[in-house]
């Protein structure tokens, strides 16, 4: 499961991101400076960072954002109303939606899951299914399945398991009506 790295406010905006995030989403790892979250990213695969700039300062944030490109960080802080230059920098800077701590909690997971690389993913293979030619039911399932387990290693076997099938005859059943094989699927999504 990818995680989302969270670097914020204090242990009440931690606990209001926890509450938003739908289970599944993906699991938090609180950090407590940027050099904790460059590991994280470094070692993990990761769907989003939660980062409050003002615990941050803002070279270091856009350093962070320039060394990992393909993961979308999203700013959730106590903003005041005179945080206007700084919502301006955030906004050109880093190009990050902006959540406001107490106001958009109720918000913040569907945000989260809406900018998170695994939506990104998603939507940039949203045309792959009439590409490939998967027609039946089984092959967009199981399409389904390969973009929500890309975090992990993923195996034909794992799959037939999860759809209650042998490996062989879920390998048969999704090469059907001119689609690619399963294994070329797999490393596709990969």
């Amino acid at each position: 499961m990818p995680v989302v790295a969270a670097l914020t406010d204090g242990r009440a905006a931690l606990a209001a991101l926890r509450r938003a995030l739908p289970r599944g989403a993906g699991r938090i790892v609180a950090c407590r400076s940027v050099e904790q979250i460059r590991a994280v990213l470094g070692r993990r695969l990761a769907d989003a960072v939660v980062v409050s700039p003002r615990n941050v300062p803002l070279a270091a944030l856009g350093a962070l954002a320039s060394d990992f490109p393909a993961v979308p960080f999203i700013c959730y802080a106590p903003f005041r109303p005179d945080d206007g230059e700084l919502l301006h920098t955030i906004a050109t800077a880093l190009r990050a939606p902006v959540a406001v701590e107490g106001v958009d909690d109720a918000v913040l997971g569907d945000l989260v899951v809406r900018s998170g690389a695994t939506a990104q993913r998603r939507r940039a293979l949203a045309d792959a299914p009439r590409l490939l030619r998967l027609r039946t039911d089984l092959q967009r399932e199981v399409w389904d399945l390969i973009l929500a387990m890309a975090h992990a290693p993923v195996r034909a076997s794992g799959l037939a398991r999860k759809l209650g099938m042998s490996r062989e005859h879920l390998s048969r059943e999704f090469a059907l009506e001119a689609a690619p094989n399963l294994k070329r699927v797999i490393d596709l999504a990969r």
